[in-house]
């Protein structure tokens, strides 16, 4: 009995201390919730009491100040230019020849940056190996292997008016850069302002003009042999479509 009674104690001390724990457990939360609660309403009584940042005005004043800047060093820049007595066509000391030249120098520029090479001129400047692979399996659709290509050497297509062609044929063709008007014609059936622009660049480049190429006149400079003909010149023909053999 004895022993029942201390087991019965203890255990009644055990639920006691448990008891007291759970208590003071739950009153640390409670506290800590009402100091949250009352930090988060005194952040929102300081929020509407706080006059909010003028963001716009600060906005407004770093687009003034960006364009005066803009302003100083666009002065100060043609301040330099102006004050070079010659720098080839800047500043405000170039001469009147200069300013007359400068259409010539575009036009220049303009012929010389055209490349009458590819296809454009039929690819007959490139070499086999330099072919691209379309171009390549075009020009064997032809009839032309690597030797009969970079020897120029003439092959029975060449012999085909283009409607005496196969439609694979005329495909390969005009994989290269031909068509109707430049392997049967040489253009010769169109009027100027009718001509591809590429082929009006050629012709110009190698002495035509509209009225020459109009009335069927060949420029002077251009009755010569074939192979008295610049690699540039010889560009341009195969733009309009003759090569060696039909040049005559």
């Amino acid at each position: 009995e004895k022993f029942k009674k201390q087991n019965r104690l203890r255990s009644n001390s055990q639920l006691s201390s448990l008891s007291i724990k759970h208590q003071t457990t739950h009153t640390s939360y409670l506290l800590v919730d009402t100091c949250w609660r009352q930090k988060r309403t005194t952040t929102k009584q300081q929020r509407k009491t706080q006059p909010r940042k003028n963001t716009h005005n600060f906005t407004k004043t770093k687009e003034k100040e960006n364009m005066a800047a803009t302003i100083l060093l666009s002065k100060l820049t043609h301040i330099v230019v102006d004050s070079i007595p010659c720098c080839g066509g800047f500043g405000k000391h170039e001469n009147e020849s200069t300013q007359e030249a400068a259409p010539q120098v575009k036009m220049a520029s303009h012929i010389k940056k055209f490349k009458f090479s590819g296809k454009a001129s039929k690819y007959e400047d490139s070499k086999w190996s330099s072919l691209l692979l379309s171009a390549r399996k075009a020009a064997k659709e032809l009839g032309y292997d690597k030797e009969t290509w970079d020897s120029k050497t003439w092959v029975d297509i060449e012999d085909y008016g283009w409607n005496d062609m196969s439609d694979d044929q005329k495909k390969a063709a005009t994989t290269l850069g031909w068509d109707y008007d430049s392997w049967d014609c040489k253009y010769e059936n169109k009027d100027w302002n009718d001509l591809p622009k590429t082929v009006q660049e050629a012709a110009t480049f190698i002495g035509f003009t509209q009225e020459m190429w109009d009335d069927d006149s060949w420029p002077d400079d251009m009755d010569v042999h074939w192979d008295d003909l610049s690699d540039k010149q010889k560009n341009a023909v195969h733009v309009i479509g003759y090569v060696k053999e039909t040049w005559g």
